[in-house]
């Protein structure tokens, strides 16, 4: 009994090792796909306007989105860019929220892997 047990804990141990790793990503060039993601980034961020930060999406692995801007009758704000990251999870595209790690899918084909 104490070996079936013993096996069965090195099984379980064995195959929490196998599991794949996120694989960073690109967005792809299509017109959809930019669309898709300020899309997500619109549900996540609970906002209509999704501003990007000057890094491009197809060419790099991280995005940030800025904050609003500051108001007429305001001269600076505390709000900050929030950085989010793209991933490939078991062959699906994910944007994900590099702070909270709250994620969102992308419609097949959206990204590519990025190259290394």
């Amino acid at each position: 009994m104490r070996l079936i047990l013993t096996l069965t804990g090195l099984l379980g141990f064995t195959a929490c090792q196998s599991v794949a790793a996120d694989q960073a990503a690109w967005l792809t060039p299509k017109a959809d796909s930019l669309n898709d993601l300020k899309t997500a980034l619109s549900q996540m961020m609970q906002t209509r306007h999704i501003d990007l930060g000057p890094s491009d999406p197809t060419q790099s692995t991280s995005l940030t989105v800025l904050p609003p801007p500051v108001s007429q009758h305001e001269t600076r704000s505390a709000a900050l860019p929030v950085r989010f990251d793209l991933i490939l999870r078991d062959g699906k595209c994910y944007v994900v929220r590099h702070d909270t790690g709250d994620s969102r899918e992308l419609p097949q084909g959206a990204c590519v892997p990025a190259a290394d």
